[in-house]
């Protein structure tokens, strides 16, 4: 049965047609079989990865799928999803503009798909190739032919384009980036160059986003949390960060390398004039599917596929296939922000690049901690200082321990020292850091020390601002490096920096605890947070830096503790008299440490 109201959909398994007559009126509800297939296995794994790079015909398949269907296959006994196909969902207008929009840019030839292209022949490469070097290979050096040999790997040209955001440097940037050890995610060229073309399209992502929260939201909602991590590289507030479009083009076999590991993909077709063909197989279990002009397909990037032959019917014909997905290592950027994708204004390109701070890599080890680290940090600056409260110190773990249970939220990440903390402990952190400098550094420490750990970056500042962007006043000279805020201060110069509210973010996160040192813009966050809100968010540990230089009010800092107090079972601070009107000690600041 499906059933289809408001725009959405919603589906149901029948076999019945419904009529219902009323005196007054007649309703109609009509009701279709959705196929439920559950399928085997015909070839393991390895066997469908010894056939990449390799073009499969139609023959091969069992079963061609045409209309609704939700597919299984199993898993030694466990059913799990290979997709969800529904038949004309894509209005055809979302259609017309998205092939207005990409055609042109499609028909471009493109030498980045890899697997996906075919194993190399310089047939579909460059008319001045003669041989490749290296037979069987999806990257080959080649021979030209006036004889000399590249210096470069080549792959096949297809017919391809991508939008959006990616996580790999653009050619000409890839040397600087890579030696620099930076890393590398962008705004794709056509989101760059193309504002409003690309905020033409957002309403057809944000429609299969929202299909994809109704046929699976639990794997969506973790999609969706990963990719809001680092909203300057997700589309839209969708659980998607990259749209790839291909022009006619015939897939070899592949896996989609790179999306996010534990969720799904989006597929649409766009047509014009007439084709056969085309149809997206599974060799790994012997079926395919015939995706065509507005059906919705939501699948797994991960097993096998491929396109059989694409045939004219007419002489000319389109076939724009659109792929949207989430780049799994976009958590691990921290760039820039961009500007709004909701048109108007042109896009200042993001290569991906900062210019390279002068860097030492200094061994943080101190056995009565446990703690053993490298970090990198500028000479002659604040650095130092950091290390010396964070990791020698012990500052933040004076009245509770940080240990395997926690899931941080840092705010305030600077060159990373508490998230290292943190990760040594054996806790997750998604760290917070506005400043680029700082970012790279961060970066920098956190996969020198922990590659591939429990670790997210979002390069933005968080306050309850709803703005998408603020001005961060920058620390005068060359020596302070961790008291940038967002609070006026005069003679400083200003950078304009990406902004999350902080109930964004602590309802897109599963965090038990929090860990602010963000120069003052924790007194407005902790008025604004209320003691119903902590236990909503299941925090369970806090702790935060609190600035008396921003405002020296101990009446308004007291109210912030009588408020706190109420929720948690440990409240500790030092050096503030409650029964004084204004703060006047040095350093102006106090460390307040919560537990529940």
């Amino acid at each position: 049965m499906v059933l289809r109201a408001n725009g959405g959909l919603a589906y149901y398994h029948s076999e019945a047609h419904i009529l219902h007559w009323s005196d007054m009126f007649e309703i109609i509800i009509l009701c279709k079989i959705i196929m439920r297939i559950i399928v085997d296995p015909i070839i393991t794994t390895d066997e469908a990865k010894a056939m990449e790079g390799s073009y499969i015909p139609s023959d091969y398949y069992k079963r061609i799928i045409k209309e609704d269907a939700d597919v299984y296959w199993n898993d030694n006994g466990q059913q799990r999803l290979l997709m969800h196909f529904r038949k004309k969902t894509i209005p055809g207008d979302m259609l017309k503009n998205a092939i207005t929009v990409f055609k042109k840019d499609a028909s471009k030839a493109s030498s980045l798909r890899g697997v996906a292209g075919g194993v190399a022949d310089p047939s579909k490469m460059s008319p001045n190739i003669d041989h490749v070097l290296s037979e069987g290979k999806f990257k080959t050096k080649v021979v030209f032919k006036d004889g000399k040999v590249s210096d470069y790997y080549v792959s096949n040209k297809v017919n391809s384009t991508i939008a959006g955001y990616f996580d790999k440097p653009k050619v000409l940037d890839k040397h600087e980036v890579l030696s620099k050890g930076m890393v590398p995610c962008r705004t794709t060229i056509f989101t760059e160059k193309n504002t409003e073309a690309w905020a033409s399209v957002l309403p057809m992502l944000k429609l299969v986003n929202k299909y994809y929260k109704e046929f699976e939201p639990a794997t969506h909602t973790a999609q969706h949390k990963l990719a809001s991590l680092t909203p300057n590289f997700q589309i839209a507030d969708t659980a998607f960060s990259t749209l790839t479009v291909n022009l006619n083009w015939r897939t070899a076999v592949h896996v989609d390398a790179g999306d996010f590991k534990n969720g799904y993909s989006v597929i649409m077709v766009a047509e014009e004039g007439k084709f056969k063909g085309g149809y997206l197989g599974f060799p790994r279990f012997g079926m395919c599917v015939d995706v065509r002009h507005g059906d919705f397909l939501l699948m797994d990037p991960h097993q096998h596929h491929a396109n059989t032959e694409i045939i004219p019917v007419t002489e000319d014909y389109t076939r724009l296939s659109f792929v949207v997905y989430y780049r799994e290592n976009m958590q691990k950027c921290a760039m820039q922000p961009v500007p709004s994708q909701e048109g108007g204004g042109k896009i200042k390109r993001r290569t991906g690049l900062i210019s390279e701070p002068n860097l030492t890599l200094t061994p943080a080890v101190f056995p009565k901690r446990d703690l053993s680290l490298n970090v990198y940090i500028r000479p002659d600056t604040t650095d130092i200082k950091v290390i010396k409260e964070v990791l020698q110190d012990n500052v933040y773990e004076k009245k509770f321990k940080i240990d395997g249970t926690d899931n941080w939220l840092d705010l305030g990440g600077n060159i990373g020292t508490f998230a290292l903390l943190a990760l040594s402990r054996g806790a997750a952190v998604v760290t917070c850091e506005p400043e680029k400098e700082n970012l790279h550094i961060l970066s920098k420490n956190l996969n020198h020390n922990f590659p591939g750990g429990k670790w997210n970056i979002v390069p933005a500042a968080i306050t309850v601002d709803t703005k998408s962007s603020l001005d961060l006043y920058l620390c005068k000279g060359e020596y302070n490096k961790y008291r940038h805020t967002i609070f006026p201060k005069r003679g400083r110069s200003t950078v304009k920096v990406q902004n999350v509210n902080i109930h964004k973010l602590l309802t897109d996160g599963a965090f038990n605890a929090i860990k602010m040192d963000i120069e003052g813009a924790e007194i407005p966050i902790l008025e604004h947070l209320t003691e119903q809100d902590y236990v909503k968010y299941g925090i369970k540990k806090l702790v935060f830096e609190y600035s008396f230089d921003v405002d020296d009010s101990i009446p308004r800092f007291m109210s912030i503790i009588k408020k706190l107090s109420k929720v948690f079972s440990m409240v500790h601070y030092t050096k503030v008299k409650p029964d004084e009107l204004h703060y006047t000690y040095f350093p102006a600041m106090t460390i307040v440490y919560c537990t529940r």
